[in-house]
C-alpha cells in the first residue's frame, strides 16, 4: 500500500481552477500498482477577518465549504486587512510531521519555498515527492528541479495531465 499526504498551497491554488475530484483521481490512477491510500488532505489558507474576527470573503467561504466536501482538512491562518500573513511554516512543519506517516508527500505550490523541507526529507529518510504546479505560476526553483530530475522529487504540471475545470465553484 502507498500512503499518501496531499498538501495544497491554497493561497495560489484556489485560483488555478483545478478540478479537485480529477486531481484526486488521477493521483490514485497514477499510482494505481502500489494501492494508494490518500490518508492526508490538507489545504492551507490565509482568511480575511472583520473587525469583529467574522470571515469576510465570500467567494473564499464558498470554495472552502466545497474543499471541506471534498474531503479536505481546511487550516485557516485568520488575518485582518493589511496584515502580513504566511502559511509556509505550517506547511513545512507539517511535510515533516507526515513523512513518518506518509510513503509519498504531494505538494499543490507555485513557489519554491518548501524544497529545502523536501530536499531534507530526501536526504535524510528517502522521502518520495511529487510537487503539482501551474506552469505559468512556477518559482524558477520548481523548474530547476522538474528539469533536474531528482530521483525522489518529482514535478508535474497541471497542464499536462489536463485537470482543469471552467468553473472553480460548484454550489450544492
Amino acid at each position: 500500500m502507498l500512503r499518501i499526504g496531499l498538501l495544497n498551497d491554497g493561497q495560489n491554488s484556489q485560483f488555478w481552477g483545478i478540478d479537485h475530484i480529477r486531481l484526486i483521481q488521477h493521483l490514485l490512477r497514477t499510482y494505481e500498482e502500489h494501492q494508494p491510500e490518500i490518508i492526508v488532505k490538507n489545504i492551507y489558507v490565509n482568511v480575511v477577518v472583520d473587525s469583529e474576527g467574522v470571515e469576510s470573503n465570500e467567494e473564499q467561504q464558498k470554495f472552502l465549504h466545497f474543499m471541506t466536501k471534498q474531503g479536505y482538512n481546511v487550516v485557516k491562518r485568520l488575518y485582518r486587512e493589511g496584515q502580513r500573513v504566511d502559511m509556509d511554516a505550517q506547511i513545512g512543519s507539517d511535510l515533516r510531521k507526515y513523512s513518518q506517516d506518509c510513503d509519498l508527500l504531494v505538494l499543490i505550490a507555485g513557489d519554491g519555498d518548501f524544497l529545502p523541507v523536501l530536499n531534507d526529507l530526501t536526504k535524510e529518510c528517502g522521502q518520495m515527492s511529487l510537487i503539482i504546479t501551474r506552469s505559468e505560476d512556477t518559482s524558477t526553483d520548481i523548474k530547476k528541479i522538474e528539469k533536474m530530475m531528482y530521483s525522489n522529487i518529482k514535478v508535474q504540471f497541471l497542464d499536462d495531465i489536463g485537470i482543469y475545470k471552467d468553473k472553480i465553484i460548484e454550489e450544492d
